[in-house]
C-alpha cells in the first residue's frame, strides 16, 4: 500500500469516527424543558434563578363529559342516597352530563354542572343534596378525562380533577427517551363537539409555555412525541458503522499484504 493510499484510509477512518462520535447522542442544550429562551449559554441556562407568574388553571365541566357522582350521609332508609349514587348512573359507572349541561343524580333529580369547575359541581350537589339528608359528602370525580400520548413510549392517562398539564402528563410516562423533540409537540385535540379536530405544536423547552392555554391539556387530547434529527441521524450512523468497518477490515488486510509481500 503506498503512501497516497494510507494517508487517504487514515482520513476516512479519522473522519468516520469523528462523526460516530459528534452523532451519538442529542445534545443537552437540545433535552431542557422550561427554560428561557432568551440567547444564554448552556451553562448559563442551568443556573438560572427564573420566578414566573402562573395563571390559575381550573377546568370547566362541559356537555358530554361523564362524571363519577358519590353521595354518603348518615340519613338512615329510604332517603339515603349512598347506593343509588353509587350505582352507576345513566352511563356505566357515571353520570353523563347531557346537551343542556345537566346531570341527572337519583333522588336529587336535574343538576346544572356545565360550565362549572369539579370543585363546585361538586358543592352544587352537596347543596342540594343537603336539602334531603343529614351530614352530606359528596365526591365528583371526571372519568372521561383521558390523554393518550404517543412517542417512544406510550401511555394512556386520566385526570379526575381536570388539572393536567403537558409537563405532568409526560412526567407520568416516565423515561420519554433520548430524542423526544421538546421543541415541537404535537397535540391532537377534539373541538366543536368532537365535530372537528384541531392539530397544534408547543415547545416545553420555553417557560413562557406555563403561561399559555395549550399548556393545560383536554379530556381526550392526543400528544405525540416527534423524534428530533438525532433519530435519523441514529440511521445514518449506523449505516456509517458498516462501511467504517468495512473499509477498516480491507486497510487492515491490504496492509498485512503489503507486509507480507516485502
Amino acid at each position: 500500500m503506498n503512501n497516497s493510499s494510507l494517508k487517504l484510509s487514515t482520513s476516512f477512518l479519522f473522519v468516520s469516527a469523528f462523526i460516530l462520535f459528534f452523532s451519538s447522542c442529542v445534545p443537552i442544550r437540545k433535552q431542557l424543558v422550561l427554560t428561557d429562551k432568551a440567547k444564554y449559554s448552556l451553562k448559563e441556562k442551568q443556573k438560572l434563578d427564573t420566578i414566573v407568574s402562573v395563571t390559575p388553571y381550573e377546568y370547566k365541566v362541559r356537555n358530554g363529559d361523564i362524571l363519577s357522582v358519590e353521595i354518603v350521609s348518615i340519613t338512615p332508609g329510604e332517603y339515603n342516597m349512598s347506593s343509588a349514587a353509587k350505582a352507576g348512573g345513566d352511563v356505566p359507572n357515571g353520570y353523563l352530563v347531557n346537551d343542556s349541561g345537566y346531570v341527572d343524580v337519583p333522588i336529587i333529580g336535574m343538576v346544572k354542572v356545565s360550565g362549572q369547575t369539579v370543585e363546585q359541581a361538586r358543592n352544587r350537589i352537596k347543596t342540594i343534596a343537603s336539602d334531603y339528608l343529614n351530614n352530606v359528602t359528596v365526591s365528583v370525580r371526571l372519568l372521561n378525562f383521558t390523554v393518550d400520548i404517543f412517542g417512544e413510549k406510550t401511555a394512556h392517562i386520566s385526570s379526575p380533577d381536570g388539572k393536567l398539564s403537558i409537563i405532568q402528563a409526560m412526567a407520568l410516562v416516565g423515561n420519554l427517551g433520548e430524542f423526544t423533540n421538546y421543541t415541537k409537540i404535537k397535540i391532537i385535540r377534539q373541538v366543536d363537539g368532537g365535530r372537528k379536530i384541531h392539530v397544534f405544536y408547543v415547545d416545553i423547552s420555553d417557560i413562557g409555555i406555563i403561561n399559555r392555554p395549550e399548556y393545560f391539556l383536554m379530556p381526550k387530547d392526543i400528544l405525540v412525541l416527534e423524534p428530533s434529527n438525532a433519530k435519523n441521524a441514529l440511521k445514518y450512523r449506523q449505516i456509517l458503522g458498516i462501511v467504517t468497518g468495512t473499509v477498516s477490515a480491507l486497510f487492515l488486510f491490504l496492509t498485512i499484504r503489503n507486509r507480507i509481500s516485502l
